[in-house]
């Protein structure tokens, strides 16, 4: 992965455990009959990275239904964190929700999107 810091663009290699937990996180959520599935990391593990890294290859992926995917952080702390990550690897395109009834929301909106065929 590639990421900027103090305006530099700087390469990140994930670790083992990283990589791994992406890879069979990609073949999870590619396989048709795979309906749930949870990867588990300790403190300082680069959780973030790891989700950041497995969003962008599931939106590179070759598959007819782009993906929705959903990032859930559960402490307020890691928020400021993810939000510097995702900046640092130029990924834009998010939408945070400031409560359930916001997400549910702009699922809605999404699949809206994803069901009218006009768009582009």
């Amino acid at each position: 992965m590639f990421i900027e810091k103090d305006e530099q663009l700087v390469k990140l290699v994930l670790r083992e455990h990283q990589a791994n937990a992406v890879e069979a996180t990609l073949a999870r959520a590619l396989t048709e009959d795979a309906t749930r599935g949870l990867i588990w990391h300790t403190q300082g593990s680069g959780k973030t990275f790891t989700m950041i890294k497995t969003a962008e290859l599931l939106f590179k992926s070759n598959v007819a239904d782009k993906p929705t995917v959903i990032m859930m952080l559960d402490r307020n702390e890691l928020e400021g964190q993810m939000e510097g990550n995702l900046t640092a690897t130029g990924i834009k395109n998010v939408r945070k929700a400031a409560s359930i009834s916001d997400l549910v929301e702009i699922l809605k909106i999404g699949l809206s999107r994803h069901c009218n065929h006009d768009d582009p």
